[in-house]
């Protein structure tokens, strides 16, 4: 295995964006509180006591709360959905480009963004200003472009064999990268407020472009021939790969896989975690914040370890899948019933299988197309991927004000979640007996004498004689 590499780049990125999300959300609760005269004590035992729970106090914490959600809604969809649009382009851009040229331009749109939130929380510029860093980002990518670039990149330098390892491995990096922010994140804003964790991200942001730059070597080294900036022509592309003629059922798992991309990450430790231990009976501080999801992303790290070193060894990547997806459902579920701080660091424990799903899902697509199409694949997966990181704020911070106001259970959502990750267990179960069922029609399985273009039967056929 290469040492330069692109888990670097993936740490970065994934670093900076665990660092400041968490941040801004607080910042912008905050703010919202300093409006409207309230102070809130981020103390347990006050909550218990009652004595920060009174008729007004929740009436107001509520509204601010509310508030808080929207203008979280507002800040996910600004960025993620013009990236839906460029990350098509871009993913089936990057096999004729290569995957370097992209992979900087998703870093720069980060940096941009991380530089318009540290100007606009040092000299304390209204909140909408943020809105325009995070157009930019997605206009350049952001994280569906990186996710593309990345996987691209791990496929063109691994055969069959080594992809599951090597792409457990980025997952890894991107859930100890998420770890030390937020550990780093919490203790770092208690002691030196928000400015400072903001610029050290515009610093490491900085750094990356130069690793990209000078470091970091280009992985495709057949370079597709077509009008690589032609919208016309990546649509094209597009086309073709999803009306490819690729054998018995193969079709019907890629849009399965694709369609479960969507639930799979639909919301891990989203903006409504930072609300939820905020409100009433935990009323968690950012350092206590910033423990739990730690612990929550450690425990989910040491999961990918086991899995993809040991359980990939005796349990198909389809049955893998589906128990994170299980174990993703089970911590939400305690997550919805925690109203202490032990509850809540329990949900950490069914967390330990809770980010296999999707390095397991990405591996299971790679395997069923061919080289030449990695890189329209990557795309669609990334943009699978934005429709999750689109749909979440739209529902889950949708549904949070809802279970908070009316229902009167703020854990309301973490129940819906819960819900909706019954989706790709049944869609999975379906792509298992699939392959179960034929078991050679996965891509990665065919004999190497046959040709890319040829079909699953001509290949069996050509093997039988």
């Amino acid at each position: 295995m290469r040492l330069v590499t692109v888990e670097p780049v993936v740490f970065s990125y994934v670093f900076t964006g665990a660092m400041i999300s968490p941040l801004l959300q607080q910042y912008i609760y905050d703010e919202l509180s300093k409006e409207h005269n309230f102070t809130k004590a981020d103390d347990y035992r006050l909550c218990i006591n009652g004595s920060d729970n009174s008729g007004n106090v929740t009436a107001l914490e509520n509204r601010i709360q509310t508030q808080a959600s929207y203008w979280f809604i507002a800040l996910s969809v600004s960025s993620s959905l013009p990236s839906l649009f460029t990350t098509l382009l871009y993913g089936s851009m990057s096999d004729a480009t290569g995957r370097k040229p992209l992979l900087l331009c998703a870093i720069i749109g980060g940096l941009i963004k991380c530089f318009i939130v540290s100007m606009t929380v040092t000299l304390g510029w209204p909140f909408y200003v943020v809105f325009l860093g995070s157009l930019i980002d997605g206009l350049m990518g952001s994280t569906e472009t990186i996710t593309a670039s990345s996987l691209a990149y791990i496929v063109d330098v691994t055969d069959n064999k080594s992809r599951t390892i090597r792409v457990g491995i980025l997952q890894l990096s991107i859930m100890f990268s998420v770890m030390v922010s937020y550990f780093i994140g919490g203790i770092w804003l208690k002691n030196s407020g928000y400015v400072p964790p903001f610029w050290a991200s515009v610093g490491v942001l900085f750094l990356c472009c130069f690793y990209i730059v000078i470091f970091l070597p280009e992985s495709l080294k057949e370079k597709q021939n077509f009008n690589r900036f032609s919208c016309l022509a990546n649509a094209r592309r597009i086309k073709e790969f999803v009306v490819a003629n690729r054998g018995p059922y193969i079709n019907i798992c890629l849009l399965l896989s694709f369609i479960s991309f969507i639930f799979i990450d639909l919301d891990y430790f989203g903006s409504v975690t930072v609300l939820y231990t905020k409100h009433h009976p935990l009323c968690w501080g950012p350092e206590m914040i910033g423990y739990y999801m730690t612990a929550k992303t450690a425990v989910a790290g040491a999961g990918i370890v086991f899995t993809f070193k040991v359980l990939t060894k005796y349990i198909p990547e389809t049955l893998i899948v589906i128990i994170g997806c299980v174990c993703f459902m089970i911590s939400d579920v305690i997550l919805g019933f925690a109203k202490t701080t032990l509850a809540m660091f329990l949900s950490c424990i069914p967390a330990f299988f809770l980010a296999v799903a999707p390095p397991g899902n990405q591996s299971i697509a790679s395997k069923l197309v061919s080289t030449h199409e990695q890189g329209v694949l990557c795309s669609i997966i990334a943009v699978s991927e934005g429709l999750a990181k689109f749909m979440a704020p739209l529902t889950i911070n949708t549904l949070y004000p809802v279970g908070l106001d009316k229902l009167h259970l703020p854990g309301f959502v973490f129940f819906v979640e819960a819900g909706l990750l019954l989706v790709p267990v049944i869609l999975f179960a379906v792509i298992h007996y699939l392959i179960r069922k034929n078991g050679r029609f996965v891509y990665a399985s065919l004999p190497e004498n046959c040709k890319e273009t040829e079909v699953q039967v001509q290949c069996e056929h050509n093997q039988r004689l």
